[in-house]
């Protein structure tokens, strides 16, 4: 039995379930752990600190003359220079940033789409907002994001990893109940070691980006 159809069937089916589980659950827990790190999407980080910035400018205008300025452009110091280069003006995805003046001023990147809305990478940031909630990277975006194809590649290479060891694991016929305690033991110890070297090393991969 232990060489029949059956049996090789069965190790076949162990092998393939737990390297999908591994690569799943390695995929998703390196999600969680990049979602909300700048790292994953530097625009967002450089779109943050220039609306810092430009937030900054504005009140030191407004503390200067008395009222806030109408446009983003009009931002000089009191000798007429301009108070900011102009690619400050530009948020992280080279999208020139909102202006809005009524009661208040408020300044807006619609993120990357360049959109009102959206989450993850589409994700609106105001001057009075600048870390909101529905900033994290969604999951849909993570997996199709290019930048992090080193981070998918090491999750599936655990679960491939996985499958391999799965095969080795279960040698012997192990239908007994006592049999199939031990196999899932060994298995589930697997599995665990797999995905904490997954997560690890999809920590070090990282997209690296420059401006």
């Amino acid at each position: 039995m232990q060489n029949g159809p059956s049996y090789i069937l069965f190790r076949l089916g162990v092998a393939l379930v737990s390297g999908l589980l591994v690569a799943a659950v390695s995929i998703f827990v390196a999600w969680q752990n990049a979602r909300g790190d700048f790292r994953i999407c530097p625009e967002q980080y450089v779109t943050e600190i220039k609306l810092r910035n430009l937030r900054d400018c504005v009140e030191a205008y407004r503390q200067r003359t008395g009222y806030p300025p109408g446009s983003l452009p009009e931002l000089t110091n009191g000798d007429g220079s301009e108070l900011l280069p102009g690619e400050f003006l530009e948020d992280g995805w080279r999208h020139r940033f909102r202006y809005e003046l009524s009661t208040n001023y408020l300044i807006i990147s619609y993120g990357r789409d360049d959109k009102p809305g959206g989450t993850g990478f589409d994700c609106d940031l105001t001057s009075r907002n600048l870390r909101p909630a529905a900033r994290a990277v969604t999951f849909g975006q993570f997996i199709s994001y290019q930048p992090a194809r080193a981070m998918h590649s090491t999750c599936a290479g655990a679960g491939l990893l996985t499958a391999c060891l799965a095969l080795v694991v279960v040698r012997k016929p192990v239908f007994s109940l006592s049999g199939m305690i031990t196999i899932s033991f060994r298995l589930g110890a697997t599995a665990l070691g797999a995905i904490i070297v997954a997560v690890i090393l999809a920590g070090l991969h990282y997209p690296v980006k420059t401006h």
